[in-house]
């Protein structure tokens, strides 16, 4: 039966919409890559398609609660949406702020803190970034190691690997990947304890991994005092918000 108030034709078009945005990122970075578009239009586009993206996600979780497909706890559609959300904010960011090891005012996700990333590093970044959003998991996994043969401590990479073995842990029932992601998240937390990102992610792991919900509550906290992007903070604020809701339930 469907649940009242829930328009199927409407999540449809909301789907059909993400869709359009998702590839329409990906055909601007090309854009970009090729020399085709001026920096500052890409600049403007970009942030306006990942915020276009941000708000359709958050319409297609609201239309499936309506639809009662939605469990008693949220977190397993809360994770999804928000690394969805900050995944479409990779880009340039990891070129230039990897390149440069500095994160600028409004740049999206760094390639770490200051210091020790080359041009290589920030090109093998922004291409494992790439074939994560088009699941290409091993070659992703393999330019991490790349980074991390170079540089061991390297922060995104410590931390984007961690992420991704913790959610193919999760999706194949193997455990020993899941553990061996969050040893990579702690490393990454405990080498660069002012990297927003590591704690973003680290507390995501305890949310849906650990079901450590005040614990999670703790690593967001410590993200949102580490200076992160605004993507990065709009999803931490409100998966905070759940889990501050959830307490009270």
């Amino acid at each position: 039966m469907t649940a009242t108030g829930f328009d199927p034709d409407t999540l449809a078009a909301l789907e059909e919409e993400r869709d359009f945005l998702l590839r329409s990122l990906d055909d601007l970075e090309r854009e970009r890559a090729a020399g085709d578009i001026d920096e500052l239009d890409y600049c403007t586009l970009r942030d306006d398609y990942t915020a276009r993206a941000a708000s359709v996600l958050r319409a297609i979780d609201a239309e499936c609660v309506t639809a009662g497909h939605a469990p008693a706890r949220r977190w397993g559609r809360t994770v999804a949406a928000a690394v969805v959300v900050v995944a479409l904010a990779l880009g340039a960011g990891f070129a230039v702020a990897a390149g440069s090891g500095t994160r600028r005012p409004g740049q999206v996700l760094t390639g770490g803190p200051a210091g020790g990333a080359s041009d290589g590093t920030a090109g093998r970044l922004l291409d494992a970034a790439g074939m994560v959003r088009e699941g290409e998991v091993l070659e992703a996994l393999k330019l991490y190691d790349a980074v991390l043969a170079d540089d061991p401590v390297n922060a995104a990479a410590l931390t984007y690997k961690g992420w991704l073995l913790v959610n193919v842990g999760s999706d194949t029932g193997r455990t020993e990947l899941s553990d061996r992601g969050r040893q990579l998240l702690e490393r990454a937390t405990a080498a660069h304890p002012g990297y927003a990102d590591a704690w973003f992610f680290y507390g995501f792991y305890l949310l849906r991994v650990e079901e450590d919900a005040a614990g999670a509550k703790g690593a967001f906290q410590r993200a949102l005092a580490s200076d992160p992007v605004e993507e990065l903070a709009v999803e931490a604020r409100r998966v905070l918000a759940e889990i501050d809701g959830g307490d009270e339930g």
